[in-house]
């Protein structure tokens, strides 16, 4: 593989763009306009792996049907060698859509399926990791992460460290359990196992945090 790669975890919620308007079509337009962005970034050179959330979607199925759990403790991709051959290929590979697919492995080589569902972005991280990723992009529903969201002392952040990143996610409170603190631990765990840079934003600055223009940059 001659280009750079990059693994894309588009949030479920960056798909929302209007709170009162969560109807399938608006949410398949505001992926279109995501996989412009995507396209962009494609034509800059990048070879791109992408992994999706699923999180209010699902949320709006389990209003009707209460019946899955949250997996995190993921230790393998499935298919990661069909994932690396397509990359290997020059193409667009979409995968551990919504977490992926939750299976176990009851010992005998058999994997059988689990109802739960899989942080898309530990996914993505592990598949960052696992095809040694340049670069890390979590695109979701703001422009930059900031600490004390929320408060008069709030402050956006453009670049941290991964020392910096640890400090305040252990803090405790800085970024929501079921929101940011997922995504700030993804970033953690594909730095410290040799990854490069991360980058969050929203879609639509993609291609501007990539020239850092915005967006949250954390590095090693």
């Amino acid at each position: 593989m001659t280009h750079k790669l990059a693994v894309i975890a588009i949030g479920g919620n960056s798909l929302i763009v209007d709170e009162k308007n969560v109807s399938v079509e608006s949410q398949y337009k505001a992926a279109k306009e995501t996989a412009v962005h995507i396209a962009d970034m494609i034509e800059q050179g990048w070879e791109v792996a992408i992994g999706h959330g699923n999180g209010p979607q699902v949320g709006f199925i389990l209003r009707r049907s209460e019946i899955a759990a949250r997996v995190e403790g993921i230790k393998e991709i499935v298919e990661l060698e069909t994932v690396q051959t397509l990359l290997e290929k020059g193409i667009v590979t979409i995968t551990v859509g919504g977490g992926g697919i939750p299976v176990v492995d009851p010992g005998d080589g058999n994997y059988e399926g689990i109802a739960a569902v899989v942080d898309k972005d530990y996914a993505s991280s592990l598949l960052a990791r696992e095809l040694e990723a340049d670069l890390f992009v979590i695109s979701t529903a703001v422009e930059k992460v900031a600490v004390h969201f929320g408060k008069p002392e709030q402050k956006w952040l453009d670049k941290i460290t991964l020392a910096e990143a640890k400090a305040y996610l252990a803090e405790g409170i800085h970024f929501a359990k079921g929101s940011m603190a997922p995504k700030i631990q993804a970033v953690i765990w594909f730095l410290e196992n040799g990854g490069k840079e991360a980058l969050i934003t929203n879609p639509e600055n993609i291609g501007r945090a990539l020239k850092g223009e915005t967006g949250t940059r954390i590095v090693r």
